[in-house]
């Protein structure tokens, strides 16, 4: 157990009906503010079985890809999206699993601000924009289910590993999800440009818990909720980098790449 500080929506902001955009270190600086936490390891979790995806929302499978380059984009498309999607299936029982291509490969030289390590504590998705969100995806992968989807249930994931050697610095922290109120989450604009950028922040309280993996390994994946149609589990585990207090000065970057993924599931399952 350690206690960190990790980047939280400003209260002022719970509420309100304008939303606040998150497009730069500046506008993060002025909209967040550090709060300072205890970050649980959740190994021993994981040792006892205690973790699961419908309740707290996250859980940590070992896997070895196949994938060797991680920047090769017709590779990822050919090898590793197909894997995470069958890791996916076999986690949550889904009917069908499509792959939402947008990914993420962040390190410790980011290319853009979204590429940078995540500073604040965040969701992936907003509720209103998951109906068109869910159509879009659907008919990216020429699914029937787009134009008729009655009785389906959709679950949003994202999946997230280390690549290329172990997490030394900036690792991942999770919200435990049957710890967050969705009445403090907010709806912001992460970014400008594209019908879909549109996500979520909570404000902070103090009955929300916080986990980690310390030191992930390359053939360690971690599977997290971002958003689920069934009102009965877990709706969403907000998640963001954190600096660890007992980081080593020469620890090397944090190289991770991120992918998100919608799983379907039939009517009365």
């Amino acid at each position: 157990m350690v206690r960190a500080q990790v980047g939280f929506l400003n209260s002022e902001w719970k509420g309100r009906q304008e939303r606040p955009k998150i497009l730069s270190g500046s506008s993060r600086r002025a909209n967040t503010s550090p709060r300072t936490v205890q970050i649980e390891d959740a190994r021993p979790l994981r040792e006892r079985n205690a973790l699961d995806l419908d309740r707290c929302g996250f859980t940590l499978e070992k896997h070895r890809s196949s994938l060797r380059d991680f920047r090769d984009d017709r590779e990822l498309t050919q090898k590793y999206f197909p894997e995470m999607a069958a890791l996916l299936r076999d986690l949550t029982g889904a009917d069908q699993v499509f792959v939402h291509a947008f990914h993420q490969l962040r390190s410790e030289e980011p290319a853009n601000f979204l590429n940078a390590y995540s500073l604040y504590v965040h969701c992936d998705y907003a509720e209103r924009i998951s109906s068109r969100l869910r159509k879009a995806l659907l008919r990216e992968h020429d699914s029937p289910l787009a134009e008729d989807s009655e009785g389906w249930s959709f679950a949003w994931y994202n999946i997230w590993r280390p690549v290329e050697r172990e997490v030394q610095k900036n690792p991942l922290t999770l919200m435990d999800a049957s710890t967050l109120d969705l009445e403090d989450v907010t709806e912001y604009h992460p970014a400008e440009g594209g019908e879909y950028m549109v996500a979520s922040l909570p404000v902070y309280t103090d009955r929300q818990r916080f986990y980690y993996f310390p030191r992930m390994q390359t053939d360690e994946v971690l599977v997290f909720k971002q958003m689920d149609t069934r009102s009965d589990r877990a709706q969403a585990c907000p998640h963001t980098s954190f600096m660890h207090p007992d980081t080593a000065p020469d620890a090397l970057g944090r190289r991770s790449i991120e992918l998100r993924m919608m799983c379907a599931f039939a009517p009365d399952t």
